[in-house]
């Protein structure tokens, strides 16, 4: 699993007008992905895909627990096919909250894809071309493990 934490090729995900929903929660930016998401996920095979909310914008606020942005089951349905090496959201968790039945989690984690939550800043990354490092630190006996995580860009100036 730790070698699946670095490398690998980085996408940033928005979601854009006019295509199916791959978010969902309180997130008025992004209410669709059918068209594009596909298209897009179609090279992700080996990839992290981070999804871009701008949830973080509310961190360290009351407003960053409630109605958070969070990735549909169909959307981890289609990760896990098409690949994906690793998916980070930057918002609280990468499931509703109040579904306990957690699809990002069971599907994502179960197709032996990591997951991280709380990622910030994602909107500065570029759409592609990065390689993301989550470098965990020294952590035992718990279920979930902080890590830094960061996205290295060999071509950026």
């Amino acid at each position: 699993m730790l070698a699946k934490l670095a490398g690998g090729g980085c996408i940033a995900l928005e979601e854009r007008p006019g295509s199916i929903p791959f978010l969902s929660g309180d997130h008025r930016l992004l209410p669709t992905l059918a068209r594009t998401l596909p298209v897009v996920l179609e090279n992700v095979s080996g990839k992290a895909v981070l999804a871009v909310t701008g949830w973080s914008i509310h961190w360290r606020t009351g407003r960053y627990f409630e109605n958070n942005p969070y990735l549909t089951a169909g959307a981890c349905e289609l990760l896990a096919a098409r690949g994906a090496r690793f998916v980070g959201i930057d918002s609280l968790n990468i499931d509703d909250v109040e579904d306990l039945s957690r699809p990002a989690h069971t599907l994502l984690l179960g197709a032996g894809i990591p997951i991280c939550e709380h990622m910030t800043n994602l909107g500065a990354l570029p759409p592609e071309g990065g390689f993301l490092h989550a470098v965990p630190i020294a952590w035992a006996g718990g279920a979930t493990f902080p890590v830094r995580a960061y996205a290295v860009y060999p071509d950026a100036r």
